[in-house]
Order: structure tokens, then C-alpha cells, then sequence
């Protein structure tokens, strides 16, 4: 859907969301590597409709599978990328989406903190269902530069 977006569409986008795939290897701690030819195939289609990352601050890793090492598993998910013409239209964006995102991430975290502390890790399930919950509210209503 993205690539026809891309072939078609002269106008400026952004692209925000949990993708589950990562760009580089460096996007994933953990165990196990993620697959080379995965990261490449990924990698290439956001070449293929010229989106670029437009950065982030603070702690990278997005989600975390929450176990002890040596089983912490932790992944960077949800990039923010731009085509060049939305990048040059709002330049001051990153700052307004890196402070949205910092104070969505602690309150998630305190969130979390509470749940974990009643529910323990005895319920794996339920965790899982609260992290979809979390990922499909996840939305950004209104990114507004200096301009308005």
C-alpha cells in the first residue's frame, strides 16, 4: 500500500506506526538476531518510497518482552519517517513529536509499573493483550510547527 501511495502521490507524508521489523540490527537487543534478509527487504522498501527516519530521543527500544536477563529481548518498532517534501514543510516537527512521545513513554511505563506490581508475570496473556491495546490507541492527532 505504501509503495502505490509512493508511485502516486506528490503530496507529504508522514509514516508513524509499529511496522514489527526493524531497519538496522542495531534496533534489536536480545538472544537472537534478527534475520539479515528481513532488515535488507524492509530497509529497501522505505528506499523504494523515499521515506526517511526523521530521528528520535530517548530510549529507542519500544517494546520489551519484560524478562530478566539473559532473556531480555528489547526492539525498536515504531519508526517516524517522512517523505523529503513533509520533512521540508514542517522542520520543527521531530522536537513536538519526540516531547509527545517522551511523556506518552512515561506514562506507559508508570502504567505498566502498576500492573506489573498487581499482576506479576504470572499472566503473560494478559500483558500481551494490554501492549496490542496500547499500540492500536497509540495515535497522533495534530503535529503544529511554529507557523500553526
Amino acid at each position: 500500500m505504501l509503495r502505490r501511495l509512493a508511485q502516486v502521490s506528490v503530496r507529504p507524508w508522514l509514516v508513524v506506526g509499529d511496522f514489527n521489523e526493524i531497519l538496522s540490527q542495531q534496533e534489536k537487543q536480545g538472544i537472537l538476531q534478527r534475520v539479515q534478509w528481513k532488515i535488507n527487504g524492509f530497509r529497501d522498501y522505505f528506499h523504494e518510497c523515499d521515506l526517511h527516519d526523521i530521528g528520535f530521543e530517548g530510549n529507542i527500544f519500544t517494546w520489551s518482552n519484560h524478562r530478566e536477563a539473559p532473556h531480555t529481548v528489547r526492539v525498536h518498532l515504531d519508526p517516524a519517517c517522512s517523505s523529503p517534501r513533509w520533512a521540508s514543510l514542517f522542520p520543527c516537527a521531530k522536537d513536538s513529536m519526540n516531547e509527545l512521545a517522551s511523556r506518552e513513554e512515561v506514562i506507559w511505563k508508570q502504567r505498566d509499573k502498576v500492573l506489573w506490581l498487581t499482576e506479576g508475570d504470572r499472566n503473560t496473556r494478559f500483558f500481551d493483550a494490554k501492549d496490542n491495546e496500547r499500540r492500536q490507541t497509540k495515535e497522533i492527532k495534530k503535529i503544529q510547527d511554529s507557523l500553526g
